[in-house]
């Protein structure tokens, strides 16, 4: 427990023996800006099941060190999956609960795209996510000028607590697929004319 308490006093000063609230916690994630180790993340998490009346479970940690060895962007059942590789069984509500509330904890963001199942990346300040309407992938990019312009904007009757930019557009294997696809299709279309003019 002390070391935890030094860790929170290290990288959230002002917080050490408090409960963390929602507010206090994506707090936290955009005074920090950088990504989390795991071990922070952990003491995170803790403060924050702590402050509510939870407890850090031995499935809440293997959910987590899971979570940790993503490394894009993920849906709950590739969570499960991953889990169950590793030969740890957890439900599929329990995954969903966890990461709602790794969520809250500001160490997840939860990503919903269009009318796919929600995707979780890490919480980072100054990322926006590139999603390629072709293959589905997702990349993330640091802009700062993005999240510098996002930080200083002031919403009427609203506080905002985070945001999370989205990008839709083409990957580059797609546009190369989809170029290659136009020109064997135009050639083919060449090659019937041709037939048909003799």
């Amino acid at each position: 427990a002390s070391s935890s308490a030094a860790l929170v006093s290290t990288f959230a000063p002002g917080f050490e023996g408090n409960s963390l609230n929602r507010r206090q916690s994506r707090y936290l994630l955009m005074t920090l800006g950088a990504t989390l180790t795991q071990q922070q993340a952990q003491v995170r998490l803790s403060a924050y099941l702590s402050g509510h009346g939870l407890r850090l479970t031995k499935e809440r940690m293997s959910i987590l060190a899971t979570v940790w060895e993503q490394k894009r962007p993920f849906a709950a059942a590739d969570l499960v999956a991953a889990l169950e590789a590793k030969g740890f069984h957890v439900s599929r509500s329990t995954a969903y609960q966890t990461l709602t509330l790794l969520c809250d904890a500001a160490i997840l963001c939860r990503l919903m795209l269009g009318d796919e199942e929600a995707r979780y990346t890490f919480a980072r300040r100054g990322y926006i996510h590139l999603v390629c309407r072709g293959c589905g992938k997702i990349r993330e990019e640091k802009d700062p000028t993005m999240t510098a312009h996002l930080a200083g904007r002031k919403f009427e009757a609203f506080t905002p607590d985070f945001f999370s930019t989205v990008v839709y557009g083409t990957c580059s294997v797609c546009r190369r697929r989809s170029r290659k696809h136009k020109r064997a299709s135009s050639q083919q279309t060449m090659g019937k004319q041709t037939g048909a003019e003799k």
